[in-house]
């Protein structure tokens, strides 16, 4: 053991000098400091049998804020720095001159451990003594037997109990292979190196009294057993580790146990579950009711469909919108024949408009005559070449004609504007023509449109077919399910009030407090900082080890 405290010692020297490498100059502090850590390692010394024969504590202070001086608590005596670290002793602490360094200190102790171990022997079946076993041969059994003797109260579910600092306990134990045959083990892991093997028990001593009624059927082990056919018996030193810091991190929330069951949401549920299957009931029975309806009402959309479909066929067919597409072109052609008429109209029409203005010219020469035969009128009719009557006749032709070329002219005038206007109506007559034709398209586009439209009318005519045919079934269903729904309803009910309250019952009888007793462990580790004493402020871990002497054959 010297040599293994030599190792750590060294080790803390490393450690000591790698902080002094990474540390500011400036960070020494002021005088008396606590330390920011104690860390203890409680080495319990004992016989085979794990009586104790002597205990020493190793000590390290941490001293992160670089102080010149540590103040530490501690009911040790013979108290050794392993550094040879200077130290005075005051009514309440111990003062170390620790230059801005980590401390490492030993110390002897008469402390009772909080954990205490019994080693048992038996021999073919007899309990014996170490002294006795060794160097015998026959089946051999050695029990390791765990006793905790650190307990606090706790408020569990409502009611004070005792509750133990949940310490972990592991056991290493070498055996000789050549020597241990047939090996069984119980709350053990046998591990095999070569020529030897390597036994790991483990116990967590008061756990299960802690945990109470839930931990019933649990198996956490206070002990462990190995049994062996041995030759010679012979026992070397054995080790086991006692630490609390495994469960101080344990609380139900981070494990994500919900252990103080509030029933009341269980038995909510429950009376939902029921109002909604209630509800489904009911709104089944509605559905039954309306879909005896639903026969009916299919058959009238089967037969609607169908009108609809054929209505569609005739509309798109040929004597529908395509007929009416054909009307629309022909009356588009026919306008093109307007059109190409209008040209023909306008040559003839300048034409009778030039020949009227040419007879217009000639009747011009009616109001020559006239004048002459109104100048020599006295001669004509003195000399008896015409009597006064026809000379009136005479003159009453030529006005005639005078007033004829003036309404030629304003013929031919009017026949020379029709012309003009030709132009006109041309433009606007193939406008006509164009829009026609467009008509005539949209009208074909529309046909086409119909006549899909149609398809899938006759489709739905026989989805609809489908679906008369499936409605006696579905409301024959639908009733079905609604007389179910009403025996699950009565169900429910009869499960609510002869299970689920017994059974809401039942959980907090049995797990009320389960969560307070996982906390109350974890709080319980958390609180074993220190073995030896520590001061206010600084935070402290504790592990002890327990070592037991070897049993040797003579």
């Amino acid at each position: 053991m010297q040599r293994f405290l030599k190792h750590v010692g060294v080790a803390s020297a490393v450690v000591v000098v790698c902080i002094l490498a990474i540390a500011p100059l400036n960070a020494r502090a002021a005088e008396s400091q606590t330390p920011t850590a104690k860390d203890e390692t409680v080495y319990v010394y004992t016989d085979a049998t794990g009586s104790i024969k002597d205990a020493e504590v190793s000590v390290t202070l941490k001293n992160d804020s670089a102080a010149s001086e540590l103040r530490d608590s501690s009911n040790l005596s013979d108290i050794k720095s392993k550094d040879d670290v200077a130290f005075t002793r005051t009514d309440d602490a111990i003062v170390w001159a620790a230059d801005g360094k980590n401390v490492s200190y030993t110390g002897k102790t008469n402390e009772k451990a909080p954990i205490t171990l019994n080693v048992t022997y038996s021999l073919d079946g007899k309990t014996v003594t170490p002294e006795q076993l060794a160097g015998k041969s026959g089946r051999v059994t050695i029990r390791y037997e765990f006793e905790n003797h650190t307990s606090s109260s706790a408020d569990i579910n409502g009611t004070c109990q005792t509750v133990y600092t949940p310490f972990t306990c592991i056991s290493a134990i070498m055996l000789d292979g050549d020597d241990f045959k047939n090996v069984s083990v119980e709350n053990c892991k046998v591990i095999n190196d070569g020529d030897d093997m390597i036994v790991a028990g483990y116990a967590i001593p008061g756990l299960k009294e802690s945990l109470g009624d839930i931990s019933e059927n649990a198996s956490i082990p206070e002990s462990f057993s190995i049994t062996a056919d041995v030759t010679d018996f012979e026992l070397k030193s054995t080790m086991t580790v006692v630490t609390a810091g495994l469960l101080s991190d344990v609380d139900a929330d981070s494990l994500g146990l919900d252990l103080n069951i509030d029933t009341s949401a269980l038995t909510d549920a429950m009376n939902q579950l029921i109002e909604g299957s209630d509800g489904l009931s009911k709104g089944l029975d509605t559905l039954a009711e309306s879909l005896n309806g639903l026969e009916d009402g299919t058959s009238a959309i089967k037969q609607g469909t169908e009108t609809i479909g054929n209505s569609l066929s005739v509309l798109a067919g040929e004597e529908g919108l395509k007929k009416l597409a054909d009307y629309e072109y022909a009356i588009s052609d026919a306008i093109g024949q307007i059109a190409d008429s209008a040209d023909d109209m306008k040559g003839s029409l300048l034409e009778a408009s030039s020949e009227l203005a040419q007879a217009a010219e000639a009747q011009q020469a009616f109001d020559g005559a006239s004048g002459i035969m109104a100048e020599h009128m006295a001669e004509i009719v003195g000399e008896g070449k015409l009597s006064p009557e026809e000379y009136e006749s005479v003159m009453t032709a030529l006005g005639m004609g005078s007033q004829m070329s003036t309404s030629v002219s304003e013929v031919a005038a009017q026949l020379e504007g029709a012309a003009s206007s030709i132009d006109d109506l041309k433009s606007s007559v193939e406008e006509l023509q164009s829009n026609a034709a467009a008509v005539a398209s949209e009208i074909e586009n529309a046909a086409s449109s119909v006549e899909k439209l149609a398809i899938g009318a006759n489709e739905l005519e026989g989805y609809a077919d489908q679906l008369n045919q499936a409605a006696p079934a579905l409301t024959e269903g639908t009733q079905a399910a609604a007389d179910g729904s009403k025996t699950l309803t009565d169900g429910l009910r009869t499960f609510n009030d002869e299970g689920v309250s017994q059974i809401a019952d039942a959980i907090q009888d049995e797990f009320g407090g389960a969560a307070d007793r996982v906390n109350a462990l974890a709080d319980a580790a958390k609180s074993y900082t220190n073995f030896s004493g520590i001061t206010p402020g600084t935070t402290g871990s504790v592990k002890f080890v327990i070592e037991t002497d070897p049993v040797k054959k003579a």
